[in-house]
């Protein structure tokens, strides 16, 4: 994704409490979790920070999100095609 190992780490620590967070809904069913990407989507997106649009999207491959299935989502979401 066009990130150094440096950068991902420093990401890492810098947004753990994101992981923390998500990690809380382990168990949640995937509908609720697309809904929900959406929303982390907007909070990080704010920041305009790509390192935590890494973290997100590396928490929801943990969930079982491709990365096809979490831009699908912000289309449904936004009406808008992603490249």
């Amino acid at each position: 994704m066009g990130i150094t190992s440096a950068q991902f780490h420093a990401s890492n620590s810098m947004f753990s409490g994101m992981k923390h967070m998500a990690d809380t809904l382990i168990g949640a069913d995937r509908d609720t979790l697309a809904e929900l990407f959406w929303a982390f989507y907007c909070i990080v997106a704010v920041g305009q920070s790509t390192e935590a649009v890494n973290v997100l999207m590396s928490i929801y491959r943990d969930y079982g999100f491709s990365e096809n299935d979490c831009l699908a989502i912000l289309e449904k979401r936004t009406g808008r095609r992603i490249s």
